[in-house]
């Protein structure tokens, strides 16, 4: 059957059940003209309003301050709903228990009555809670104005307070600042005052000490003039003996060393196999055996000797190097050079011309810059003459004295030991070196350097190296043996003062801010360079060592094949020589040593140094085996030292530890075949009664 108008089925169960109550099936049609309610009127806004009426809007109870929280607002008003809502469902229970009887036109027009009256009722709760819902937008808004105007306020008072504080910090600044530019000022006066009253007590002492001086050399040169002149005929005689002497004991070792180079060569001419024959029969001394005389033997005669124990003890070590090795062309060779024919002894006449056409070339060069009368430059260039004419007028040891008197006066004058203990040295500042210049004041002997700009030149610093040469000939003066130095110009001892002060200088300014540099950002530079200065000498050293060694062993094994008479060694020994000499202390692989961590006998890693070594890859591959040819003869040929391997009595559970890591560990540590049997010892220490 059709619904009729403002009737629905789900009214009649408030679950929603359409067929809860079902009208029975011979109840008759109404027509639509007979209802005082025109379908037409039920429309949309009717739908919307019995919507309404169904979930009404949450309302304000009375007597509720509209400045509650809106949460127990909103908690209040659902519970308020929930509660209308149940007596909706009761008021609507109670119809439909009415409405169980059998449809009837007249209950129809009841029941349409009824949705009317609730549709009127739910109208007027949506229209009462849209009024409320605007009341409350609008104590809403004006809630949050006053909240906004409240935050302002404070925002205001915060920035007020800011201000006050920041006002008071700074008059508290200010008033600190004058403070201590009033206290500084007092205590630079303070401390003027006690440097004038030092400086005068100082001069006056200095004055009295140096007249007393003078007095006292004056009595002294007048006593040792004549003894001084005695001295200096005296040694002049013993000059001449000593040249005569020591031209006799020249000429005696080279005839020694000549007679032991042909009894050297006779007896341990020994054929290598694969060479020619150069002798027949067994070696003889063309001078008979020589005679082994208790008597002082040079340094050529001992080396000589030492090689006989060698060959004698070591025959089969030697290693064998032919000219066929040798075919490629040399490190140095260009491509346009070819195929080298092997190492060859360098042709004498064609070196001496090179050599003579270098040494004019150099000549002419020299001469050249001597008369182009160019300023020297560089620090103290102006005393590098002296000091060259005085270096080779003197001996090598002589020059080496003087620098150790000067060193010594150095570190003695200022207190500085070494040259990183200029780091923190405070010099004089540089208006006192302009008033030097312009001749207002003098330094004197202990009086501070200048290291700012302009260092080198400036007369500040002259004057106080000046004065430190006069002191170092006084007291050189005063002593009888006048420091066992001959006597030099005042310009050497100037260019080794100067040397000085440049490494101060440059070891401060090492440590100095560059280019707006904090003091820790210089201080970081400094200690890094510092670290890569330290390992590059001793990467150099090694290298030099190295090249020292391999030079060595290549000269020995020039005299062990002259010995043995073996013409072709030594072609191949004195190449080897020249391509060592050729190479230098750069062409030599870079031994490094670096930090690693290695098992200890309780099986913790522990930080232990390592050394690595750094081939050059570029260098042709041939070059690296004759250097290993070399390193092979070092065995053989040196002598003395120390062994390969420590003598060590290992712990066995070291060894047990060390053999996880390491299998072949015994290979490495070289073990003793027999073993070595401990004793248990208990020391008992008597005690005195």
């Amino acid at each position: 059957m059709s619904e009729l108008p403002g009737y629905y089925p789900d009214s009649a169960d408030p679950h929603g059940d359409p067929h809860a109550y079902p009208p029975p099936e011979d109840t008759p049609m109404l027509d639509a003209s007979l209802h005082p309610l025109d379908t037409s009127m039920v429309d949309a806004s009717a739908v919307n309003t019995i919507s309404a009426a169904n979930n009404p809007p949450p309302t304000r109870a009375e007597g509720v301050p509209m400045e509650e929280d809106s949460t127990a607002q909103c908690a209040r008003q659902s519970d308020e709903r929930q509660s209308d809502e149940r007596q909706s469902d009761e008021r609507q229970s109670d119809q439909n228990s009415k409405r169980r009887a059998v449809a009837t036109p007249g209950s129809v027009r009841a029941r349409l009555d009824n949705a009317n009256e609730t549709a009127d009722i739910a109208r007027t709760r949506a229209i009462e809670a849209l009024r409320e819902k605007k009341e409350m937008a609008s104590k809403l808004a004006e809630a949050q104005q006053a909240l906004d105007a409240l935050k302002q306020q404070t925002q205001d008072l915060q920035q007020q307070q800011q201000e006050w504080l920041q006002s008071q910090k700074s008059a508290l600044d200010q008033q600190w600042s004058d403070q201590v530019a009033t206290m500084k000022g007092e205590l630079e006066v303070a401390r003027n005052g006690l440097n004038r009253q030092f400086n005068r007590d100082l001069a006056a002492h200095k004055k009295q000490a140096a007249d007393q001086l003078q007095e006292d050399v004056r009595r002294a040169e007048a006593a040792r003039e004549a003894e001084h002149k005695a001295k200096l005929a005296q040694l002049a005689q013993e000059r001449e003996r000593d040249k005569a002497k020591i031209a006799e004991e020249k000429a005696k070792r080279e005839a020694e060393h000549e007679t032991a180079m042909q009894a050297f060569a006779a007896r341990f001419s020994t054929q290598r196999q694969g060479a020619r024959a150069t002798t027949e029969g067994p070696p003889q001394f063309p001078e008979g055996p020589p005679a082994l005389r208790p008597e002082y033997n040079s340094a050529a005669t001992r080396e000589q000797r030492t090689l006989e124990s060698v060959i004698r003890d070591r025959p089969g070590r030697f290693p064998v190097a032919t000219m066929s090795a040798l075919t490629e062309p040399g490190p140095s060779a260009g491509p346009s050079a070819g195929p080298s024919a092997g190492p060859s002894a360098p042709d004498g006449g064609e070196e001496a011309r090179m050599r003579a056409m270098m040494e004019k070339m150099v000549a002419e060069f020299v001469g050249k810059r001597k008369s182009s009368g160019r300023r020297p430059i560089g620090v103290g260039a102006e005393y590098e003459k002296d000091r060259k004419e005085e270096q080779a007028r003197i001996s090598h040891d002589q020059d080496l004295n003087w620098k150790k008197i000067v060193n010594i006066f150095w570190r003695l004058l200022f207190g500085l030991n070494r040259a990183k203990d200029w780091v923190h040295y405070k010099g004089v500042d540089e208006p006192t070196s302009l008033r030097c210049t312009a001749g207002q004041v003098q330094p004197e002997i202990t009086s501070k350097l200048f290291f700012g700009s302009g260092w080198a030149t400036c007369l500040w610093n002259k004057q106080i190296l000046q004065l430190c040469v006069d002191e170092v000939l006084r007291r050189r003066n005063l002593d009888s043996t006048r420091y066992g130095v001959p006597d030099v110009k005042s310009g050497y001892l100037m260019a080794l003062l100067y040397n000085h002060l440049k490494d101060a200088r440059v070891e401060w300014n090492r440590h100095q801010p560059q280019g707006g540099e904090t003091e820790e950002e210089a201080e970081t530079r400094a200690v890094a360079y510092a670290e890569k200065r330290r390992l590059k000498t001793v990467q150099n050293s090694r290298k030099s060592n190295k090249l020292a060694m391999r030079k060595k062993v290549a000269e020995k094994m020039i005299k062990i094949c002259l010995g043995k008479r073996d013409t072709e060694g030594v072609a191949v020994w004195r190449w080897f020589l020249k391509l060592l000499t050729e190479l230098g202390n750069a062409g030599m692989s870079s031994e490094e040593s670096e930090v690693g961590d290695m098992p200890t006998q309780s099986g913790a890693l522990a930080s232990v140094v390592v050394f690595a070594i750094r081939r050059c890859p570029w260098r042709l591959a041939r070059v690296n085996k004759y250097m290993e040819q070399i390193d092979e003869a070092v065995l053989a040929v040196l002598t003395g030292g120390h062994g390969k391997h420590a003598r060590v009595l290992y712990d066995p559970a070291w060894l047990t530890v060390q053999k996880t890591f390491l299998p072949d560990i015994e290979e490495i540590l070289n073990f003793s075949e027999g073993s070595f049997t401990m004793m248990e010892v208990e020391v008992v220490i008597p005690r005195a009664n």
